[in-house]
């Protein structure tokens, strides 16, 4: 099932990509500048957040994860 995930860009970080993470593993990584990830193969009862990165390797607090259905 196609899945489109739209998030806020974190204000407080410089991030440089952002870990997309579903059911608590890291699936794909965006660029700062991409605030949407279309998930070809999510199943019902997914789990998804997501954290920044920066140049340094660390990483943001995630948010609670938002479960679709």
């Amino acid at each position: 099932r196609l899945q489109t995930l739209a998030h806020e860009r974190h204000t407080s970080f410089k991030e440089v990509v952002n870990d997309v993470i579903r059911n608590g593993r890291v699936i794909a990584q965006t660029s700062a500048a991409t605030l949407t990830y279309t998930d070809p193969d999510a199943p019902a009862g997914t789990a998804y957040t997501v954290r920044a990165v920066d140049l340094r390797g660390n990483r943001s607090a995630s948010p609670a994860p938002k479960t679709v259905s």
